[in-house]
Formats: structure tokens, C-alpha cells, sequence
């Protein structure tokens, strides 16, 4: 392992990882892919909390319940569903030297996320397989939000304890991070993520207080989650009719000119 030069404490590991495990059978495969690609002892510590019978912590409240455990300079949140693939420890390693080097603010990485765009609208950033494809990035890109499924954090971010669920805590972090003058980041660090994601109620309960406690603090912005849009501020509501009536009418007008195309092409 080629560790950072600023980094003489080996007694802790350089990568604390962390799961919430919802499957013995998957946690000990992702396990193992990323020891096949160098993330070993002494370098990392794998922790798990087994929520198979029942969920003895959230993405919210993981990170608090193992604060002593979680000892590495950098902490690695990732599910159970994901495996590395040919991207090694040493790589990920020179890729946070870049960053560190490149913006010394940085707190917390992933491989998935959206940044606004001067328009209004969002662009999606990301260096990930998954069932949706294959994506790419040549570098380091920032981000206003983050996809939960692999996370690097500077040990000491963590998500805010008033909120709890699995959805949007990465997001969470990043407006922290944002709070405290840090930003957040995609990386071309690849793994595979094998769930598609999806929606459902308890998506929906998450939004819900995430809006309510950064309004209540005063924010106002809108923001896009790799599961949803977030809208912030007192007139949330009618900010989120309106952005939906233009979106509806966008895929229309798509829809038409598609329709247009054929007709021309017939």
C-alpha cells in the first residue's frame, strides 16, 4: 500500500469501513472483493451491523452508534450489494491525494451524485456499474449530492442525529459539509452496484423531515438526490407544483418532438 505521506499513525487503519447488513450472504461477498483488491489488514478494519433481524441502526444513526469503532483517517460507508472490481486500495488512495490536493475542503466523496445547473436543471455525475448502465467520469467532479451506496468521509462528518431512515443521509452530509465551508465530490473509483434503487414510502417519510429540519434552519434551495428532488424554504410546496408543471411540460414537448422525427423519418 502506498499510504499518504502525511499519514505515520499506522496503529489505525488509513479506511474504517462500514455496513448495515441486510444479507450475510452478500456482506461476505462485497468483503472479499475488496480484500481481492488490496483493502487488507493492517490498511483497513471491516465493521458491520447486522440489521437481518431487524434494524438496529439507519444510515443516520450507523455512523454515530460505531463512533469509537470507526478509528480510520478516512471512513468507507458501503451496502452490502456492492463489490469492487479492478480499481485497487492504491488507487483510491492516489485519488484522495489528488483531491486533497486539488480542494483541501473536501469531506466526503462518492461515485454518484447531481450538481445545479445555471438553467435550473441537474446534471448527473457518476463512475459506477449498475443495473441502469455504465458511467463514467475522467476526473474529480463536485457535487451538491451524494447516492448512498459508497461513501469516503474524513473521519469526523458525520449525518445529523435529529433524522433518521435509510435515504438522503448522504445528501445530509453534504449540506453539512457545505455548512461547515466543505464540499463534496464524485470520484472515478469504480464498483458495482448490483440494486437498482427504487422508491417508497419511507423514502417519502425521509423527505419529509429532511425539508422540514433545513427549512426550519433556514435554508432555501432546491436540490437534486440521485432518489428525489428536494426543495427547501417556506414556499417549498409551491416551488415543488411548479417545478413539476414544467417538467411535465418538457416531456411533452420531448414526447412531440419524437413524435415529430418519426413522421419526417417515415
Amino acid at each position: 500500500m502506498t499510504a499518504p505521506a502525511d499519514y505515520d499513525d499506522m496503529s489505525k487503519p488509513l479506511f474504517s469501513f462500514l455496513t448495515l447488513v441486510s444479507s450475510h450472504e452478500k456482506y461476505e461477498a462485497m468483503v472479499n472483493s475488496f480484500r481481492s483488491v488490496g483493502f487488507e489488514d493492517p490498511a483497513c478494519r471491516f465493521h458491520a451491523i447486522d440489521n437481518t433481524h431487524g434494524n438496529i441502526a439507519d444510515g443516520y444513526s450507523a455512523l454515530h452508534l460505531l463512533r469509537e469503532e470507526l478509528d480510520g483517517r478516512y471512513i468507507i460507508f458501503v451496502h452490502d450489494d456492492v463489490e469492487a472490481t479492478e480499481d485497487t486500495l492504491d488507487q483510491l488512495v492516489e485519488l484522495l491525494q489528488e483531491l486533497e490536493q486539488a480542494d483541501p475542503r473536501w469531506q466526503i466523496a462518492g461515485n454518484a451524485g447531481f450538481t445545479s445547473l445555471a438553467n435550473g436543471k441537474f446534471a448527473f455525475k457518476a463512475h459506477i456499474n449498475d443495473p441502469h448502465g455504465e458511467y463514467r467520469l475522467e476526473s474529480q467532479t463536485q457535487v451538491e449530492s451524494l447516492d448512498e451506496n459508497f461513501l469516503v468521509l474524513k473521519n469526523g462528518l458525520r449525518p445529523s442525529a435529529d433524522l433518521s431512515g435509510f435515504h438522503l443521509f448522504a445528501t445530509d452530509m453534504c449540506i453539512l459539509a457545505r455548512i461547515s465551508g466543505g464540499t463534496a465530490y464524485v470520484i472515478p473509483f469504480l464498483v458495482q452496484h448490483k440494486s437498482a434503487g427504487g422508491t417508497s414510502d419511507a423514502l417519502y417519510e425521509c423527505l419529509e423531515a429532511f425539508e422540514e429540519k433545513y427549512t426550519g434552519l433556514g435554508l432555501s434551495d432546491t436540490l437534486r438526490a440521485p432518489s428525489t428532488i428536494i426543495f427547501l424554504g417556506k414556499h417549498r410546496n409551491i416551488k415543488r407544483f411548479f417545478f413539476e408543471r414544467r417538467s411535465r411540460f418538457e416531456r411533452f414537448i420531448d414526447r412531440r418532438k419524437k413524435q415529430i422525427r418519426r413522421k419526417l423519418a417515415s
